[in-house]
């Protein structure tokens, strides 16, 4: 049985390789084709040869399925209640240019009309993530980096659809999963296995060890799907057409069989996007409610636990897909699409406010620059206040007095981070009521800013927007 540490537990469910035009539009599935001839193959020797010689890490963060989540006591914190609390930065690696592979496991999914139709909207889906200007729900990822880099969106992150005609074994386990990504990423050439993410779907009727739908483990299973890591970031995605509505079906559309789909697609996406070895990535090792990473804490608008968080149908390019919200540091809370975008601010002298060298360590200072359309210059002020630039916030880190330089740090949206933007150009602290100020009106630039009693008559306080 898989244990409390799995990840990204999410749904999925179907459509046709042969929809009507009406039917693919309904579905968000009208650029879907079938896996093409090249891209079918059978793993099953690879997989065999993998067995035992895996290296699994730890499934982390499930999504339970709708009413199979165990009660557990929300925990209160300084300023918040989890799950409703920031992501934590654990030091691993992030992907900086994510891209997805769909490996479709079992002959039936080329010889069953119902599942070809789920592959079909899988192949859809995948294909509009990561497109833009369509795309702003992939990018509220990237306000998470690791030190060398954040998750990047420039066009479609899909690689396309592969099937393996070996049959999945009954009850597939963690460790088998991870033998299968490993055959696959040797069989095609997978050669970014740190940007690269597998979606192992099995056919129906596999039943992956926990997995809930009636007919599997007498029912005794309790998730919809999640992800993990060998070589390679993977994703264990069962034929959730088993589990019907505890697995998404209808959750956002009254005709929305294949709700769950992307849904769950999406979730464990996101979740690989930002944590793909498990838990090393961004996650918050103090949520035990919904199990910490960025799509748990905003797994089925929050109903497991009493939350009403957002969720609802997307438009990508590739059609409009049934989708719940991520969590957002910035914003602190979930949200649908990613935070406003950013803007210099100008102050006396013409210098903008800057993160200094455009490093993302907590500590880093923020101080006046010339002005450069850098994006170490773009700040966005956040529907909590805060001011943010490459992802974290600018803060008063030790809640202290006049004369605090300021710096850049993790957004947990205390007081010491909220900024109001007065019509006069002043930004005032929340927390003690000083003014964000350019120090003895330094034209120089890499002087760190400081707070200070606010002055109507000085102009090292007056600052341009957001």
């Amino acid at each position: 049985m898989i244990k409390r540490v799995i990840a990204g537990v999410a749904v999925a469910v179907a459509a046709t390789f042969g929809l009507t035009a009406a039917a693919q539009a309904t579905a968000g599935a009208s650029t879907a084709r079938p896996v093409p001839p090249g891209r079918v193959i059978n793993l099953h020797r690879a997989f065999e040869a993998k067995l035992g010689h895996v290296k699994v890490g730890k499934p982390a963060g499930i999504v339970y399925a709708l009413g199979k989540h165990p009660k557990a006591a929300n925990r209160v914190h300084r300023s918040c209640t989890e799950p409703d609390c920031s992501l934590v930065y654990n030091g691993g690696p992030v992907q900086h240019s994510p891209h997805v592979y769909l490996l479709l496991w079992g002959p039936n999914w080329s010889t069953d009309s119902g599942q070809e139709a789920s592959a079909n909207y899988l192949n859809s889906f995948f294909a509009g993530l990561g497109v833009q200007p369509q795309d702003n729900w992939s990018t509220i990822n990237s306000q998470y980096g690791d030190g060398s880099g954040f998750p990047t969106f420039t066009g479609s992150v899909y690689k396309g659809a592969f099937q393996d005609t070996g049959t999945p074994p009954s009850g597939t386990t963690t460790a088998q999963f991870a033998a299968e990504a490993d055959a696959f990423a040797g069989a095609v050439g997978i050669t970014d296995p740190n940007d690269a993410q597998v979606v192992i779907a099995t056919q129906s009727g596999t039943c992956p060890d926990g997995f809930f739908a009636p007919g599997c483990a007498g029912g005794s299973g309790f998730y919809c799907a999640y992800h993990d890591a060998s070589n390679e970031p993977f994703t264990n995605l069962p034929y959730l057409l088993d589990a019907g509505t505890a697995c998404g079906e209808d959750f956002i559309n009254s005709n929305g069989t294949h709700d769950g789909l992307s849904i769950v697609g999406g979730h464990e996406y996101a979740e690989t996007v930002t944590d793909p070895l498990p838990n090393t990535g961004w996650w918050d090792p103090n949520d035990s409610v919904s199990g910490g990473e960025n799509a748990d804490k905003c797994a089925w608008e929050g109903h497991n636990w009493g939350d009403n968080d957002p969720a609802g149908n997307v438009t990508l390019s590739t059609g409009s897909f049934a989708m719940q919200s991520v969590w957002s540091n910035s914003a602190s809370k979930c949200v649908m699409s990613s935070p406003p975008p950013g803007h210099p601010i100008k102050g006396d002298h013409g210098k903008c406010l800057d993160d200094h060298a455009a490093k993302t360590v907590n500590g880093n200072k923020i101080d006046i620059f010339t002005c450069n359309s850098s994006a170490a210059q773009k700040w966005a002020l956040n529907s909590n206040k805060t001011l943010s630039v490459l992802g974290k916030c600018l803060t008063d880190r030790n809640y202290t007095g006049a004369g605090t330089k300021l710096v850049l740090w993790t957004c947990i949206g205390h007081k010491n981070q909220q900024w109001h933007h007065r019509s006069n150009g002043e930004y005032v602290l929340a927390t003690n009521g000083l003014c964000l100020t350019d120090p003895n009106g330094s034209s120089t630039d890499g002087t760190q800013v400081q707070i200070r009693a606010c002055n109507a008559n000085l102009k090292d306080q007056r600052w341009s927007g957001p």
